[in-house]
């Protein structure tokens, strides 16, 4: 009965979107082809691998299954996840049935997060077998057990935060030409970073140098800051497009491009600290990055809402977090000069 009643109160705690999602996946054809055939080749793999195993040079018979392994991992966490929730919520958008969703008291930033758990709990089931086989190819020796590690250090983030990206892509677009324009170019990208990714696990994170350790382990941890702040802000837009326009939908962006920026700031000091060369080409790519925000900040349109001028929000910043293109750009401004401050008292 205990059990029953934790049960309950959960699943009335839970996002019902996760719930929904999570249910409508688990019965999709997509996920029942997708999980046997990632079982299936991750068990040939492993008859193939220990058939061609070889006691004078054990280290390639490793080095090949954990290669197997990552790659059938990579086609499903990094393509058929990321883009199953992008498709999600396209056609929810594109079916009768987003009417229903709006009139529901959820909010933009549930219905997201809805979307996006219940495809990170179908990329927990998708780990469950996929990681027992990258730990058993390390028997097989060649392969570090740090690199390993640092394998699914790197691929965790890396994940969530294509889902995220992918699933507020959905909602960038109106018309159904733009939409399959975008499906047609995210499904290519999401296919041509699988082959980057595996080039990048195969020549720094799988087999690590031991005086190189302290610098992986550290760059995992700013990949994964970096993939924070970059997840939070696609995020943020997310919310906003599928926001009322008579809401303040400028509001949360412009703390989301706060916090990036601050982010981006203090990588750029821990950079500067390390490798004083390294970090000009990280303050360039951050001032791209700021005249970009600043104009799309810049060119929205200007006027509030009866309900903002009604009950305005308590957060301000004096006026910058409000809707309108003056507005925006006075953000833009103000963080433009902070970043600018900080940059010359590095020096």
């Amino acid at each position: 009965m205990r059990y029953a009643a934790l049960a309950d109160l959960l699943s009335d705690r839970v996002n019902p979107i996760v719930i929904q999602q999570v249910r409508r996946g688990l019965r999709s054809r997509t996920f029942s082809v997708a999980f046997v055939l990632l079982l299936v080749a991750c068990v040939v793999a492993s008859l193939v691998g220990y058939v061609a195993y070889d006691p004078d040079s054990p280290g390639k018979t490793g080095q090949g299954l954990f290669g197997a392994y990552f790659f059938c991992f990579s086609l499903v966490g990094f393509v058929v996840i990321p883009f199953g929730a992008f498709r999600s919520l396209s056609n929810d958008r594109d079916d009768r049935t987003w009417p229903l969703v709006i009139l529901t008291e959820l909010t933009p930033r549930q219905i997201l997060s809805g979307t996006i758990g219940s495809y990170l709990v179908q990329a927990a089931l998708y780990a469950s077998v996929t990681m027992p086989f990258l730990l058993f190819s390390y028997l097989f020796q060649g392969i570090p057990l740090t690199g390993v590690g640092l394998v699914i250090g790197y691929s965790v983030p890396y994940l969530v935060f294509l889902v995220v990206v992918c699933t507020c892509a959905a909602t960038l677009t109106q018309s159904r030409l733009a939409r399959g324009a975008l499906t047609i170019a995210l499904l290519g990208g999401l296919v041509m970073q699988v082959f980057f990714v595996l080039s990048a696990v195969t020549t720094t994170l799988l087999f690590p140098k031991v005086g190189a350790l302290d610098d992986l382990l550290v760059g995992t941890l700013i990949f994964a800051i970096l993939l924070l702040s970059y997840g939070t802000l696609a995020f943020s837009v997310g919310a906003s497009r599928l926001t009322f326009e008579a809401d303040n939908h400028a509001q949360a962006p412009r703390l989301a491009l706060l916090f990036h920026f601050t982010v981006l700031t203090g990588v750029s000091l821990f950079i500067h600290t390390h490798s004083p060369d390294g970090s000009q080409v990280h303050d360039l790519w951050i001032m791209a990055q700021l005249y970009l925000a600043a104009l799309f900040v810049s060119t929205e349109p200007d006027g509030l809402s009866k309900r903002l001028l009604e009950s305005p929000p308590r957060l301000q910043l004096g006026g910058m977090l409000l809707p309108g293109a003056l507005r925006g750009l006075a953000f833009s401004v103000v963080v433009t000069l902070a970043i600018t401050a900080v940059r010359l008292w590095m020096h």
